[in-house]
C-alpha cells in the first residue's frame, strides 16, 4: 500500500497532476477488489489537502456505501484520526482546561466547543469540557449575584468602600452584567443619601465643623461623587456657615477658647463673619499672654501651662518683642526639665590588661557623644570614678545633684588574643648544575653501523650533558590568630539599683600561610601577613564599644512616647500641672529632635502632643487664671468642637 504524506501547504500544480495520476492508479488498483465510490477518492483528495472537516464527512459518507475492504480500513481508521485531531484543536482554541476565567471567557469557550461538537471523539471529550465550563459558569453566575447582594449589604450599614470592592470584583467576573450597572447606580444614590443626612443632622445641631468634615470626606472619597452632588453639597454648608459660624465663635471665646476660636475664624473665607471679630486675635494674644505671665507666678515649679500659654501667644503675634521674650524665657525653662545626664564609670579590667576597663569607657563615651538625642549630657568618667571611690551616700548624693537618669558600668570579661602556628619543612627539587651520561643514540649507532666511524651517517658523542637536581627542604609556616572580647554591661537607675545586666561577647579570627623564597625553585617569598596583637585589640574595643553604644541609645528610643505616658499618669490623677510639664517637655524634645538631627519619625508625636495641648486642653488653660487651686480644677470635658 502507498504512504500517502499530509501537508498544510497548497498544492502545487505538480503536486495536483501527481495526485490526479495517483487517483487514476488507485481507482485501477482497487477495480480488482471492488468498485471505488466518489465520496472515498474525495476525501483521500481533502486529506492530502489538509482539508480535515471537509475530509471527515466524505470518509463518513463513503463508509455508508459499499467499499472494498482495504478501502474501509482505511476510511475508519482515518475517521478516528481526524476526529482525534479536530477535537485537539478545539480544545486548544477554547483554551481548554482555563486557569483563569470570567464569565465572557466561559461564553466564548462554550460557543466555541459546541460548534465544534460534532467532531467528539470516542472519550467525548468535548461533551465534558462542555459540562465543566457549564458548571464553571454557573458557579461563577452565582458568585455575581451574592457579590451584588454583598454590595447593597455593605452600603445599608454606610460601608460604601467595601461596597465599592463587592462590585468591582462582580464587575471582573462579569463586565457585561447589566444588573452590576444598576445597583452601582443604587449603591450610589444610598451614599448620596447618607451624607446629606449626616450633614443636615450636623447643621441641624449647629455641629459645623462635622457638616465639613463630611464634606471633606466627599472630597477625598476614592470612588468620586459627580461635580453637581458636590456643588449641591458645598451651598447647603456655605448657607448654614453664615448662621452657626459666628455663634460657635462667640461662645468660643467666650470661654476664653481663642485658640479654637481663631482657629474657626480662619477657616472661612466670608470677609462678613471675619470683619465682625476684627478684635478677636487680640484678645486672644493679651489672653496668653497674662496666662505666661500668670501661670509662671503661681505656680513656679511646673511651667507647662506658661510655656503652652506663651507658645500660643507668639503663634499669634510674632511681631510682639515682648511675646518674644517671653516664650524665649519659657523655653529655656523647659529646657531646663528635660536635660539629664548619663554616668559612665570605668569598667572592671582583667589581671592582664589592667587599663582595659577605663580605655572600654573612654572609648564608649567618644562613641555616644554625637549620638545621644537631644537634652542628654554625659558626666566626665573621672568624675563619676571619683565619686564611687567615696562613701555610697555621697556618690549617690553626686548622681541627683546631676540630674542622672541612668548609670552604665560594668566589666571586662575577658579580653585576650592567642595565636597558633603549624610549621614544618616541605621538599622542593632545585637544579645544581649539570652531569655527564651515557648519550643512548651513540649505543645505537653503535649497535647499527659497527666501529667504524666513517660509515655512520652522521657524528654522534659517546656521552651527553643531563641536569643535575637536588631535593631540599624549606620551612612553610600556617599560623592563626584569635581575639576575644567580652564584657558584662550594666544599667544602674539614679538609687544604684541595677535596672538591666547584658552579656556581650565579639571574636576575630584570622589565618595565613607564609614562607621564604626559593630562588632556584622559582618560589617567591610570601611574608606574614596578619594584624599584630594591638591592631587585632583595638577591633574587638570598636565593635563591641558599637554594640554597647547601641544598646545604650536603645534605653532611649522611646524618650518622647513616656513624656506623653507621664502625661497621661498626672492627667488621670488630677496633677494637671505636672501633666502639662510633662506634655511640654515632650512637645521640646520633639522639636529638637526635628530641628537638630532631621528626626521626622517625631514628627508624628509632636502633632499628637499639638492636639492636646491646643484644642483638646484648652478649657483648662482657659480657667487657670480664674481659680484658687490649678491642682483642683475639674476634669474637662472633650472639646465639643473636635480638632479643627
Amino acid at each position: 500500500m502507498m504512504n500517502i504524506s499530509c501537508s498544510k501547504k497548497p498544492a502545487t500544480n505538480w503536486e495536483t497532476i501527481c495526485l490526479i495520476g495517483f487517483l487514476a492508479v488507485s481507482t485501477l488498483s482497487f477495480s480488482g477488489c471492488g468498485t471505488t465510490n466518489e465520496f472515498f477518492l474525495r476525501a483521500q483528495a481533502e486529506y492530502n489537502n489538509s482539508q480535515y472537516a471537509s475530509a471527515l464527512g466524505s470518509y463518513q459518507k463513503s463508509l455508508q456505501l459499499s467499499l472494498p475492504s482495504d478501502q474501509r480500513l482505511i476510511a475508519e481508521n482515518r475517521v478516528s484520526e481526524i476526529r482525534t485531531k479536530l477535537v485537539d484543536e478545539a480544545l486548544l482554541a477554547a483554551g481548554f482546561p482555563l486557569e483563569s476565567y470570567t464569565i465572557e471567557t466561559l461564553e466564548k469557550s462554550i460557543d466555541l466547543i459546541e460548534s465544534k461538537l460534532e467532531y467528539d471523539d470516542t472519550q467525548q471529550r468535548l461533551q465534558l469540557a462542555l459540562d465543566d465550563l457549564k458548571s464553571k459558569l454557573a458557579e461563577l453566575s452565582g458568585d455575581v449575584d451574592a457579590l451584588l447582594s454583598q454590595a447593597v449589604s455593605k452600603a445599608n450599614e454606610a460601608g460604601f468602600e467595601s461596597a465599592f470592592e463587592a462590585i468591582q470584583k462582580a464587575k471582573e467576573i462579569d463586565s457585561g452584567n447589566a444588573s452590576i450597572q444598576t445597583t452601582l447606580q443604587r449603591i450610589n444614590e444610598m451614599r448620596k443619601s447618607h451624607y446629606l443626612e449626616t450633614i443636615n443632622t450636623a447643621l441641624s445641631s449647629d455641629d459645623l465643623l462635622r457638616a465639613r468634615d463630611a464634606f471633606t470626606s466627599i472630597q477625598r472619597a476614592k470612588h468620586p461623587f459627580d461635580q453637581g452632588f458636590r456643588n449641591h453639597v458645598r451651598s447647603i454648608i456655605e448657607e448654614e456657615e453664615g448662621r452657626i459660624l459666628p455663634r460657635l465663635v462667640q461662645s468660643l471665646a467666650a470661654e476664653h477658647r481663642y485658640y479654637e476660636a481663631i482657629q474657626l475664624l480662619n477657616s472661612t473665607s466670608r470677609s462678613s463673619i471675619r470683619d465682625q471679630f476684627r478684635n478677636l486675635k487680640s484678645d486672644a494674644v493679651a489672653f496668653y499672654k497674662n496666662l505666661a505671665v500668670s501661670a509662671r507666678k503661681e505656680i513656679p515649679e511646673e511651667f507647662g501651662v506658661a510655656f503652652f500659654a506663651s507658645r500660643i501667644a507668639y503663634m499669634l503675634d510674632e511681631n510682639d518683642p515682648g511675646l518674644f521674650e517671653i516664650n524665649r524665657q519659657n523655653t529655656e525653662k523647659i529646657d531646663e526639665i528635660v536635660q539629664s545626664t548619663i554616668g559612665v564609670t570605668s569598667f572592671n579590667s582583667p589581671e592582664n590588661e589592667p587599663f582595659a576597663g577605663r580605655d572600654f569607657s573612654d572609648s564608649l563615651i567618644a562613641s555616644l557623644v554625637n549620638k545621644l538625642p537631644y537634652g542628654i549630657r554625659i558626666l566626665e568618667r573621672s568624675m563619676m570614678d571619683d565619686a564611687k571611690a567615696e562613701k555610697p551616700e555621697s556618690y549617690k548624693h553626686f548622681i541627683l545633684n546631676n540630674k542622672t537618669e541612668i548609670i552604665v558600668g560594668g566589666g571586662i570579661s575577658s579580653f585576650v588574643v592567642t595565636s597558633k602556628i603549624n610549621s614544618g619543612e616541605v621538599p622542593v627539587r632545585i637544579n645544581v648544575g649539570e652531569e655527564p651520561r651515557p648519550n643512548p643514540e651513540y649505543s645505537m649507532m653503535l649497535e647499527t653501523y659497527g666501529k667504524d666511524l666513517t660509515k655512520w651517517p652522521k657524528n654522534v658523542t659517546p656521552t651527553i650533558m643531563s641536569p643535575l637536581f637536588e631535593t631540599i627542604k624549606y620551612n612553610r609556616s600556617h599560623e592563626t590568630v584569635e581575639g576575644q572580647m567580652g564584657i558584662t554591661l550594666r544599667f544602674y537607675d539614679s538609687n544604684l539599683k541595677i535596672l538591666e545586666s547584658k552579656e556581650m561577647i565579639v571574636s576575630r579570627n584570622y589565618e595565613d600561610v607564609y614562607h621564604q623564597a626559593i630562588p632556584a625553585a622559582g618560589i617567591l617569598e610570601d611574608k606574614r601577613d596578619l594584624p599584630g596583637e594591638n591592631a587585632i585589640k583595638q577591633e574587638l574595643r570598636s565593635e563591641l564599644r558599637d554594640k554597647a553604644a547601641a544598646e545604650i541609645l536603645s534605653y532611649y528610643n522611646d524618650r518622647n512616647e513616656r513624656f506623653w505616658t507621664e502625661f497621661e499618669n498626672n492627667y488621670k490623677n488630677r496633677y494637671y500641672g505636672k501633666s502639662f510639664t510633662a506634655l511640654a517637655s515632650g512637645y521640646h524634645l520633639c522639636e529638637k529632635d526635628i530641628e537638630l538631627r532631621g528626626n521626622l519619625g517625631q514628627k508624628e508625636i509632636l502633632d499628637k502632643i499639638t492636639q492636646k495641648a491646643f484644642f483638646e486642653l484648652a478649657d483648662i488653660l482657659a480657667s487657670f487664671h480664674r481659680e484658687e487651686s490649678y491642682n483642683d480644677l475639674p476634669a474637662p470635658l472633650p472639646s465639643a468642637h473636635g480638632r479643627l
